[in-house]
């Protein structure tokens, strides 16, 4: 769209005004002034040496220049094609060069500039909206901070308003109080790491890793490490790379658990290397025990054993093992669950299956132990035909559950079972009696006491009563 505007301004007569200007972001044109083109933001190296403050400009000038005449007309029929060429690619590359050497610089603004100009002219808005984060954060109080804010809030009112959420949180740090060029964007890449979008990813990841470079010996590097590995995208063995450079180069790190579980987890939902992901979710709970993944790690390695490998054993015994550790643990109830399930529709152990639902019940009150509950009545019923330890399982479910809707439920089945399958006629009126006292407003109440009396009349035909 925004080439659009200019064809037309071009067409109309005007474009040669204002082509220009909207050919870099929001107006924003490098500064091509006689001054500033033979030095440029010269007052910010008055510190340095001479040399280095020569080359500095002198490199920023001929790039600023070649981006200057390099900038493209567009015709109106080429509304939609953009500026990729091997000239842009080159300025762009060297710009980040110049970065890595300069970023430290006040000057190096300018180059981020000249970097948003040529991804705007290339049509890269993810990278454009790096630029003018990047303006905003690391070089918060410059000449371009009102035009990045303004451009960065047409992209996030278009092309990037599923970010926007995202960004506005960023933007509502007050960088100006970090003390550090390298704390300002460690902030800003902390705070994207919340995005995890295709588009994106690469455009963090490389920020990420030009950050690494610029900054070898920040304190918190491995965070920056972590971040880099987690938005490689569909691009599993990348990937997993970063994460085993973080297990290698930081030693003392916190995240080291994670990255050997995130690398069991590309290794068995990425890469379906299974037999991969056991091993890795073996090492984090050999390794890292009383971490938190070493939780989760139990749970992926009993459901690759199983789901995938059909190891039922080795799952059931990692399982149990899991809920020995953590019987109280929201990590024991799955374990649970996935034993019953195994046990039930795998293994046919059907007993061990009902076990497993009684137990998780026993710990895990609410929805969770009602359903296990469910669960454990079903096996016995239909797969055991146990109807005594239907009457149990249903006798346990009143109790703990009286106030249930499935309680009046549950009281007129085990009626039902003395009456149809059990033929204990006295114990199923005095059921279907218990149904009414208990809940005589209910409409089991109401069919108890028809069922009584069907089989009071029947018993005294046949002289039972």
């Amino acid at each position: 769209m925004r080439w659009f505007f200019v064809a037309c301004l071009c067409l109309n007569g005007i474009g040669n005004v204002y082509a220009e200007t909207l050919e870099s972001p929001n107006g924003v044109v490098p500064d091509t002034s006689p001054a500033s083109v033979i030095a440029p933001s010269i007052s910010a190296l008055q510190s340095d040496a001479k040399d280095v403050t020569k080359i500095a400009n002198d490199h920023l000038r001929v790039m600023r220049e070649e981006i200057k005449k390099s900038a493209t007309k567009k015709s109106s029929f080429l509304f939609f094609s953009s500026s990729i060429t091997p000239l842009n690619q080159a300025l762009l590359n060297d710009l980040n060069d110049y970065l890595n050497v300069y970023g430290q610089k006040s000057l190096s603004v300018e180059a981020v500039q000249l970097k948003a100009i040529l991804h705007n002219r290339m049509d890269q808005n993810e990278a454009l909206a790096m630029d003018f984060l990047t303006i905003l954060s690391a070089y918060s109080g410059s000449r371009y901070e009102k035009a990045s804010r303004k451009g960065l809030s047409d992209l996030l009112n278009d092309q990037l308003k599923y970010h926007k959420a995202v960004i506005d949180d960023i933007l509502n740090l007050d960088f100006s109080t970090m003390p550090t060029q390298e704390d300002r964007l460690f902030a800003l890449l902390t705070g994207l790491s919340a995005i995890d979008d295709k588009d994106f990813n690469p455009v963090i990841a490389k920020a990420c890793s030009q950050f690494l470079v610029r900054y070898p010996d920040y304190r918190k590097n491995d965070m920056i490490q972590n971040i880099l590995a987690a938005h490689a995208g569909k691009n599993y063995h990348v990937a997993i790379y970063h994460y085993r450079t973080l297990l290698t180069i930081y030693p003392q790190s916190h995240l080291r658990p994670n990255a050997l579980y995130s690398i069991g987890e590309i290794q068995r939902t990425g890469l379906k290397a299974y037999e991969d992901a056991v091993i890795s979710y073996k090492q984090v709970i050999k390794q890292f025990s009383s971490s938190d993944v070493a939780k989760q790690s139990y749970i992926k390695l009993a459901l690759t054993q199983s789901k995938h490998l059909r190891l039922y054993q080795e799952a059931l015994m990692t399982l149990n093992t899991t809920v020995e550790k953590y019987a109280d643990d929201p990590v024991g109830k799955q374990a649970l669950q996935m034993l019953g399930e195994i046990y039930s529709k795998k293994t046919k152990e059907y007993a061990k299956a009902v076990e497993s639902y009684r137990k998780l019940s026993t710990i895990f009150s609410g929805d969770d132990g009602l359903e296990a509950l469910q669960e454990a009545e079903k096996i016995a019923s239909s797969s055991m035909r146990d109807y005594a330890l239907v009457i149990a399982i249903d006798e346990q479910l009143i109790r703990d559950y009286d106030n249930s809707p499935l309680a009046p439920e549950k009281m007129m089945n085990i009626a039902n079972i003395y009456d149809k399958k059990l033929k204990q006629k006295s114990s199923a009126i005095a059921t279907y009696q218990r149904v009414i006292e208990s809940y005589p407003n209910s409409k089991q109440a109401k069919q108890a006491s028809a069922n009584i009396k069907k089989l009071e009349k029947t018993g005294a035909k046949s002289g039972l009563f």
